[in-house]
């Protein structure tokens, strides 16, 4: 049998693999993982894909949308919230941009780039506020 500390390393790995879809099967002494990157159609990375060239362009309203629109169809994918928050933070509406980032790390604790921003927003909102 496996010593515990083994399966508590086990699972403490498994919030780093989401949003991946992941199967564990333990069988006679050997553990299995087996996973896969969620599957999403053409269409939505396509659409995030215009959304990053737009964000590039400067066409944030445009980039805006489509981002808004792939956050509803995808709720939990931590790379459409971070960049829907970055371009909320060029709108100045620094309460969604803070809560956008904040849901974005909590699905990806070690999402660096979430983490600093939400810090420089946090420091930009107080110089804002009156």
């Amino acid at each position: 049998m496996f010593p515990e500390y083994i399966f508590g390393g086990l699972f403490s790995i498994l919030p780093l693999l989401d949003p991946l879809r992941n199967a564990i099967d333990i069988q006679d002494d050997i553990i299995t993982i087996e996973w896969s990157p969620q599957e999403k159609d053409e269409y939505f990375d396509a659409e995030f894909q215009r959304s990053l060239r737009l964000l590039t362009d400067g066409k944030l309203e445009e980039a805006r949308l489509i981002l808004e629109d792939l956050a509803f169809r995808s709720p939990d994918d931590p790379n459409v919230l971070y960049n829907r928050g970055m371009v909320y933070s060029e709108f100045h509406e620094l309460d969604i941009v803070i809560d956008t980032l904040k849901r974005c790390v909590n699905i990806v604790p070690l999402y660096s780039n979430a983490h600093r921003s939400i810090n420089a927003v946090t420091e930009k909102f107080i110089s804002l506020k009156p």
